[in-house]
């Protein structure tokens, strides 16, 4: 439904379905699909099944830190306050997380 939506709407749909993105642009989808999805999927069930959900879902808290991080490292931008709060309020989380979480019953077992 997206597809027919886009196609009848967004200027440049067609070609962008002729597949003609350029060498950087491949390589940046073949990128996600590799790491954002088969390894990112791939690892996150495993930790559902060892750790549990509401700790494997502490990394919705630790990502943006990682990507403000290395925005600053790799690209120059800058961390302004803001930023700064916003990194202690997800690092919060995270840590409310993973110590409030009980053990699922696999790693009960391994202890």
């Amino acid at each position: 439904m997206l597809l027919m939506v886009a196609l009848a709407f967004e200027p440049g749909a067609v070609c962008a379905l002729s597949g003609d993105w350029g060498m950087i642009a491949w390589l940046g989808w073949f990128f996600l699909v590799i790491f954002g999805s088969l390894i990112g999927y791939t690892t996150f069930m495993r930790l559902l099944r060892d750790i549990g959900a509401s700790r494997a879902g502490s990394y919705a808290f630790v990502s943006p830190v990682i990507a403000a991080a290395l925005g600053a490292a790799v690209f120059a931008e800058r961390i302004t306050a803001m930023d700064v709060i916003g990194i202690i309020v997800m690092l919060s989380g995270a840590y409310l997380a993973m110590s409030g979480a009980p053990a699922t019953e696999n790693a009960a077992l391994e202890s």
